[in-house]
């Protein structure tokens, strides 16, 4: 159950099991408040069975950051109950600890988060004492005993690492056992302390023993259950990047739980510094990943500074990952919005020359778009015959017409002026023109406005204000009716007088 504060109700809400996590679903609502100043904040359980809620109680909801306006000096506290109240009175604190032991049984688990926190408090200063060590070997004792369900073994393996934390034996019992919710807590309890941060900031996580650190390597290799593999790749996250390396070659062989919402991405949430602390290690990886998503951002995060490109382009060159050098070139490409001008990578010819007579058609697209963003020109030609070949695909045509754009092609007013007459690929090559000081550009516009339709004639009026020469003729053209008047609005107008040329200002009147 939850409070909903707008909704002034208390909703219930359903949690079904869905590969690694779960699928909320709305119930029907249990509470109505019948009041618009209701605000329900937390709702608990007591000893009685019976639920407690708090309700704030003001005329305003949330998102609110004035202290003034919240009325704090009232509150209202609800019980709800069910049947008749059946009072109790506890005292845990003077319980002895078998009795505190035992009520880890209880249905109701305010007494087993009761008792848990008053043997913490009794033992977990001093675990070597006699006391502490008795308790804790019970409740180790009935957490690895099978024939107790395994929310109940879950319960006492809890509060007993509440008062010592698991050693590497109790740790390798559990994570050989059978029963998939005590391995994935044992995976939690592991790393379960304070971690600090190295000088890089990256945190330094906790060095497992090699037994340990074995026992888990095994799992990223063996384990089906989708909620462990979750944890192994939490664990990632909290364990030294050197163990780190050793345990996600085997999650990332894992294409069973490829398609899992959390997996790969928690998988890639403890990988992402690896790929600073070794790009070439991480790219070597990927290519043995079964988990598309990983790898795409592995390649990602290597696209994203020029100073790591040559670990990826050394994986092409190579023809190591040549199967998904589509997925390589398409973060690179990717990585090329922010990158600004650069020199080409090392290496950087002989993974044109490897994929050149690649059957992929968007790779060797791909790799001249990026030559050109690495200043080679001689691939030009080559784009220029795509560009104008009306046999190939549209959208390689128009990825050409942009590649010698961004490179910018010297033949590219030609080219342009030339594919005007493409209905395909017109939209792509008017706004290009606008760089182009020239009244051959604004007669050629001029002459296909009428015949084009209203989206390419709307570009042709900004490139025609783009430019005091090119404005001129754009009047000159309304002046003759070779293009409406009717087309030129305020903003038209408003950014022609802004050119700096009195002698247009002077015609707009």
């Amino acid at each position: 159950m939850m409070a909903n504060i707008h909704g002034n109700r208390i909703n219930r809400e359903y949690l079904r099991p869905d590969g690694s996590g779960f699928i909320a679903s709305h119930g029907q609502d249990v509470i109505f408040a019948n009041d618009a100043w209701f605000r329900g904040i937390n709702l608990r359980y007591g000893p009685d069975g019976a639920v407690y809620l708090i309700d704030w109680y003001d005329p305003n909801a949330c998102h609110r950051a004035s202290p003034e306006i919240w009325d704090r000096s009232n509150g209202r506290l609800f019980r709800v109950q069910y049947g008749a109240l059946n009072p109790r009175k506890v005292d845990l604190e003077s319980a002895k600890d078998a009795e505190l032991i035992d009520l880890h049984e209880a249905e109701n688990d305010w007494y087993v988060r009761g008792a848990r926190r008053v043997l913490q408090a009794r033992h977990a200063t001093a675990p070597s004492s006699e006391a502490a060590q008795a308790c804790r070997t019970t409740l180790w004792e009935r957490a690895v005993d099978r024939s107790i369900p395994s929310t109940r073994r879950l319960r006492y393996l809890w509060t007993s690492h509440t008062i010592r934390s698991l050693s590497d034996a109790e740790a390798l019992t559990l994570l050989a056992g059978s029963d998939e919710n005590m391995r994935a807590w044992t995976l939690q309890l592991l790393t379960d302390r304070p971690r600090s941060a190295d000088s890089s900031g990256i945190a330094e996580g906790s060095k497992l023993s090699p037994s340990v650190l074995a026992a888990v390597r095994g799992l990223t290799e063996a384990e089906t259950s989708p909620r462990v593999r979750l944890y192994l790749a939490s664990l990632l996250q909290r364990v030294s990047i050197e163990d780190r390396w050793e345990l996600v070659a085997g999650l990332l062989r894992d294409g069973d739980h490829a398609i899992d919402k959390n997996i790969p991405l928690m998988i890639w949430y403890g990988m992402g510094p690896l790929v600073q602390d070794d790009p070439t290690r991480a790219v070597a990886l990927a290519a043995q990943s079964q988990l598309p998503l990983v790898r795409q951002f592995i390649y990602r995060r290597v696209a994203m500074e020029p100073k790591l490109l040559p670990h990826l382009v050394a994986a092409l060159a190579d023809g190591s990952q040549t199967p998904i050098a589509e997925e390589i070139v398409a973060e690179m490409r990717r990585g090329a919005e922010q990158w600004g001008k650069i020199d080409s990578p090392a290496r950087w010819s002989d993974a044109v020359a490897k994929l050149a007579n690649s059957k992929d058609e968007s790779v060797r697209q791909s790799m001249q778009f990026l030559s050109i963003t690495f200043g080679d020109a001689s691939v030009f030609p080559s784009l220029r015959k795509t560009a104008a070949d009306k046999q190939q695909p549209v959208a390689l045509r128009r990825e050409a017409i942009s590649a010698l754009a961004q490179g910018r092609d010297p033949e590219l007013l030609n080219e342009s002026l030339q594919l005007l007459g493409d209905p395909e690929v017109r939209a792509d090559v008017i706004p290009l023109l606008a760089r182009f000081d020239s009244e051959e550009v604004a007669d050629r516009l001029i002459s296909g406005y009428s015949a084009w339709p209203s989206t390419d004639r709307r570009a042709v009026i900004d490139v025609l204000i783009s430019r005091p020469r090119l404005s001129h003729r754009l009047l000159d053209a309304v002046a003759q009716d070779a293009i409406p008047g009717s087309d030129l609005n305020a903003i038209h107008v408003s950014r022609i007088s802004q050119l700096g040329d009195e002698a247009l200002v002077a015609r707009l009147g």
